[in-house]
């Protein structure tokens, strides 16, 4: 072989074997944070229609800015 074709082999080899794990835990890491994104959303989701429907049948009261459930307590007299 030439000595040519033996320094682009090498240095094709080296320079994949640095750049194709940065580049796969490049994009694991941008799955990784959407995952994240989209779960906080759900989730986000959740609780202002759990709010929301509270506020509505009156198991959620705000003060103050505070949201806080209610507990009914039955005492007998």
């Amino acid at each position: 072989m030439k000595d040519e074709k033996i320094i682009t082999i090498a240095a094709v080899t080296i320079i994949g074997v640095i750049l194709v794990p940065i580049v796969v835990n490049a994009s694991m890491t941008l799955i990784g944070m959407t995952c994240a994104g989209v779960g906080n959303l759900i989730n986000r989701t959740k609780f202002n229609k759990k709010i929301k429907q509270g506020l509505k049948d009156g198991s959620i009261v705000e003060i103050d800015g505070q949201y806080y459930e209610v507990q009914e307590t039955v005492e007998e007299a």
